[in-house]
């Protein structure tokens, strides 16, 4: 498995879990089973949205740093794409909240209430990733020429529970606020 492997897996996960993927949205059919109610707008636009940009910022990273640490001629060991990084906290939570922020001003959707949700609301997609990440470091079969589906299939698996506890969370919070 490449370096690079389980950020992809991880952006995967978000792209699928956030429903980013046309006709295929987990999110919006959990929120339906807990609330018998699809997601509001401004939560389906804004995790449609997440879910894309995670996918476009990981293949980015990754098409930017193999071409570079090829033309260096060495491997670029500031990045660890496989664990949590300071790069997930200081640069990725934030584009994600001004993606998420852009997204419902463009659709007329942002209030101070829906940007104060998002607060939450990006904190899934990260939860996803720390989850990857988490499986990753405790998972056994790493020589395997399966791996890297093995994380994904697991990783998937084990989305839907914490994609649960964090729809309780957001609507909560959402009837509070």
């Amino acid at each position: 498995m490449t370096k690079y492997s389980v950020s992809t897996i991880s952006s995967l996960i978000i792209a699928i879990m956030t429903g980013s993927i046309p006709d295929f949205n987990p999110l919006n059919s959990i929120y339906n089973i807990l609330y018998n109610q699809d997601l509001p707008d401004y939560l389906d636009y804004g995790f449609y949205s997440i879910g894309l940009f995670s996918l476009f910022y990981s293949l980015v990273v990754i098409l930017l740093l193999a071409p570079i640490s090829c033309a260096t001629s060495k491997q670029i060991n500031t990045i660890d794409l496989d664990k949590p990084s300071l790069e997930d906290i200081l640069i990725y939570l934030p584009l994600v909240y001004v993606v998420y922020i852009l997204v419902l001003y463009r659709y007329d959707l942002l209030t101070t209430s829906t940007a104060l949700v998002g607060f939450i609301v990006i904190m899934l997609p990260m939860a996803y990733r720390m989850l990857v990440y988490w499986l990753n470091s405790i998972a056994p079969y790493k020589n395997s020429c399966y791996y890297s589906l093995y994380l994904f299939i697991l990783s998937f698996a084990l989305a839907i529970p914490v994609t649960v506890f964090f729809i309780i969370l957001i609507h909560n919070i959402t009837s509070i606020v």
